[in-house]
């Protein structure tokens, strides 16, 4: 099985929030480019589909950022990879 660039990228990014779910604290998109090695403009993307379907939430203002909508361990790969296959593909 293949995955896209696009999937690999929401897996990085969702786990690089997973990793840092107990500070509780809103991760700013440059944060994880940075981190990542992956261009803030395509993480929009990725990050605005993760938004749509409920997984993330954005924060507003100077100490926003994003945050995962549920606890990690309710969150699988499948899940990810499966909107992938639905939403990521007409972008």
């Amino acid at each position: 099985m293949r995955i896209s660039a696009k999937g690999r990228y929401s897996l990085a990014a969702m786990t690089y929030l997973a990793l840092r779910y107990q500070a509780e604290k809103p991760i700013p998109l440059i944060a994880i480019s940075e981190s990542l090695g992956i261009s803030k403009i395509y993480l929009e993307q990725v990050f605005t589909i993760l938004k749509r379907t409920n997984l993330v939430i954005s924060i507003k203002g100077p100490q926003g950022g994003y945050l995962l909508t549920k606890d990690p361990s309710e969150i699988n790969i499948f899940e990810i990879l499966l909107l992938k296959e639905n939403l990521f593909d007409g972008l």
